[in-house]
């Protein structure tokens, strides 16, 4: 079992509007888990409407569930939002949970709760702006563990084949299609992003996609 910890990049600002979404979310799952929250599951991803859409990024299945979430939210919501403004990540954050909610719906079936896809999108989008900046990655296996850092485009392409094995062998307990559809939503919205100027990267940072591919403008 692995997990990234941090992305080696800097921030510009605090990533407040993150840390929101990270607080609310958190308190929205635990009540939830109790069995006076229960109602709060009709706000779960089942059909077309959009207190369903928007409302089960901020529900979870368990308290496992909720902690994976998180630390990848952590991850890459704080270096998304820390560089590029508080109100355009809320917006987009939303955008990604929303979009993913949709491709679900397209794709698959089946209710649907976690911010997955919502963070999905926010690796694509870190994808398109620090492939090449490694991420701190801590391992453990039974009474192992360690540390390990590896780019972000390799750590994307891993997780997106996991998420196209688990697509393969039909396993339900997974979104897949919300992870796919969440993750190239965000890859595709930066590198819009990038190659406008709306975003930019610090000096200290490694090429983005854009610039791998088309140089620096």
């Amino acid at each position: 079992m692995f997990f990234p910890y941090k992305i080696n990049t800097l921030l510009k600002q605090l990533p407040i509007a993150n840390w929101i979404f990270m607080g609310l979310t958190v308190f929205v799952s635990l009540v939830a888990f109790t069995e006076s929250g229960g109602g709060l599951f009709e706000y779960a991803l089942s059909d077309w409407r959009a207190s369903g859409l928007i409302g089960y990024n901020f529900l979870h299945a368990g308290l496992w569930h909720l902690t994976g979430n998180m630390i990848a939210l952590w991850v890459f919501g704080n270096a998304i939002c820390g560089n590029t403004s508080n109100l355009l990540f809320t917006i987009l954050y939303l955008a990604f949970g929303i979009l993913a909610g949709c491709a679900h719906l397209f794709f698959s079936e089946g209710i649907v709760v976690g911010a997955s896809g919502a963070i999905s999108g926010i690796v694509g989008m870190a994808t398109a702006m620090y492939p090449k900046n490694n991420v701190s990655v801590f391992w453990y296996f039974i009474i192992r563990f360690g540390t390990f850092s590896i780019p972000l485009w390799v750590l994307a392409l891993i997780w997106l084949l996991f998420d196209l094995l688990d697509m393969l062998i039909g396993d339900t307990t997974v979104a897949v299609w919300a992870h796919i559809g969440g993750f190239f939503t965000g890859l595709i919205v930066g590198i819009v992003l990038l190659h406008t100027r709306v975003v930019t990267l610090t000096e200290w940072d490694h090429e983005s996609l854009p610039e791998i591919f088309l140089g620096k403008q």
